[in-house]
């Protein structure tokens, strides 16, 4: 499927000459924040400050339009290691809690990962670059929870051990399931105890990884 990025380089240069210190009126900073949160490249480059690549942004958005439009979609994303994956899924979870941060439920995501480092790497990631975002535009704050959470006004993201053993049962995503490096996941685990966490939400999911074999879990989702 092909998917087309929703803004160019000179849209990105226009808005942000507009806004530049927010020196706008309020009704110019709502529709530049209503954009912001519907498009991803603009979200990386405006506000995280490190413009993604072209087949980067594309399944990004398309992500973001499902969870958006509440399709509950599939979805399996391959890249070779060292293309830009994880720096890509994190840009796209910080605007998904910007754009539930003000919502009454707020919203949900979960994030699992078949080791511990894995899951630490996400969570320094996640938390590095919403400070960034912070420090740029005030109105969104990511707060660290727990151990393993950030938060964003009223939506949070979870990240969770995919080891067989590991007890993340209670946690539930409501826009959004990852799953990182999904063939390394057992389907035993993801069907017991991952695979319910959106069972009642209908929430979107996202497989990446890289298929070595037909008999893993990433490979099934396909």
């Amino acid at each position: 499927m092909q998917y087309g990025l929703h803004c160019v380089v000179g849209a990105l240069l226009r808005l942000r000459r507009d806004v530049e210190n927010f020196g706008l009126d309020l009704e110019s900073r709502t529709e530049y924040f209503r954009r912001l949160k519907g498009d991803v490249a603009l979200f990386s480059a405006d506000a995280i400050g490190v413009a993604l690549r072209r087949y980067q942004a594309e399944w990004a958005q398309a992500v973001l339009d499902d969870v958006r439009e509440g399709k509950g979609t599939v979805t399996v994303v391959e890249m070779p290691r060292q293309t830009g994956k994880n720096q890509t899924s994190a840009h796209l979870e910080l605007l998904l809690l910007a754009r539930a941060s003000g919502l009454a439920n707020g919203g949900s995501i979960i994030k699992a990962a078949p080791t511990y480092q894995q899951v630490a790497n996400s969570i320094d990631r996640a938390r590095r670059l919403g400070a960034s975002v912070s420090r740029k535009m005030p109105f969104l704050q990511y707060k660290p929870r727990r151990n393993n959470q950030l938060w964003c006004g009223a939506a949070q993201i979870t990240f969770l051990s995919a080891q067989p053993r590991s007890s993340v049962v209670g946690s539930t995503a409501s826009m959004l399931m990852e799953l990182d490096e999904a063939q390394d996941i057992e389907t035993g685990k993801y069907d017991k105890d991952l695979s319910p966490m959106r069972a009642s939400t209908n929430a979107c999911l996202v497989a990446y990884g890289t298929t070595w074999t037909d008999d893993t879990l990433l490979n099934r989702m396909k």
